[in-house]
């Protein structure tokens, strides 16, 4: 059954009053006056004793209309499963408002995401980088754009839910271009801490004796295994695998 004209047009001012509770600007979101949306947020405006019958727009418009930055992180991390410690998470319906948070991430979180992989460099990085198997899979179904992304991203985002989660409990009021700047700051940093790493011989000589160690019980493995088995059975496996025989391994 078709959704009713009243109640479908309800739902989407809805969705627009949310993501402007949360930031995103009017012109953004296409409000033009007349409509429900305009009218709600007219009333914001003018009425400081005006209240919201839906739970989570009253309790995003208790936010500081200078601060509603801080509503936009609420629901993003709710989204992204890191609701720990926030309050009223349960007023967010993973469901019905994915529109909302469709709407804070295209204007809001995606392209501050964009900027910082642009800025770090680390989208070259990673797209020069080796893939895995998993990896060589997804990138055979998305457009290289969107695996450098993903990529990328993936390196960044403990950082990143790290410091909104830090940012949303700041007393002070939520700047984007500070709170991008803290978030730059510190993937520089951590990328920084890679190359000392890679370039540093000590930690490389410690890497190669790790991965000689491995190799070593992998190998003394292997040898337990073909022991055990019969000496037909030992020289086809060594012959199909390549393997050395167990006789010459300590020659």
């Amino acid at each position: 059954m078709p959704i009713p004209k009243a109640k479908r047009n309800f739902r989407s001012d809805r969705e627009t009053v949310l993501a402007y509770l949360c930031g995103v600007s009017k012109k953004c979101l296409g409000i033009k006056s007349g409509t429900l949306a305009a009218c709600l947020i007219a009333q914001m405006a003018t009425n400081p004793d005006f209240k919201f019958s839906d739970p989570l727009m009253a309790f995003y418009s208790q936010t500081n209309p200078e601060n509603r930055m801080k509503n936009a992180i609420h629901l993003y991390l709710i989204f992204e499963g890191l609701n720990q410690g926030l309050p009223n998470a349960s007023l967010v319906d993973q469901k019905c408002d994915r529109p909302v948070y469709a709407a804070v991430f295209d204007h809001i979180f995606g392209p501050m995401i964009n900027r910082l992989i642009s800025e770090s460099g680390l989208g070259r990085i990673v797209a020069s980088s080796p893939f895995s198997a998993e990896e060589s899979l997804l990138r055979s179904f998305v457009t290289e754009k969107n695996f450098i992304y993903a990529r990328s991203f993936k390196v960044i985002a403990p950082i990143f839910h790290q410091e909104l989660a830090q940012a949303y409990f700041q007393e002070k009021p939520l700047k984007i271009n500070r709170i991008h700047k803290e978030i730059a700051g510190e993937i520089v940093k951590k990328l920084k801490r890679g190359l000392e790493l890679a370039e540093n011989p000590r930690v490389e000589k410690y890497a190669t004796a790790i991965e000689k160690a491995i190799t070593r019980k992998r190998t003394q493995m292997v040898a337990k295994a073909l022991q055990s088995l019969s000496l037909s059975e030992k020289k086809i496996l060594e012959m199909a695998f390549g393997l050395t025989p167990i006789e010459n391994r300590n020659a």
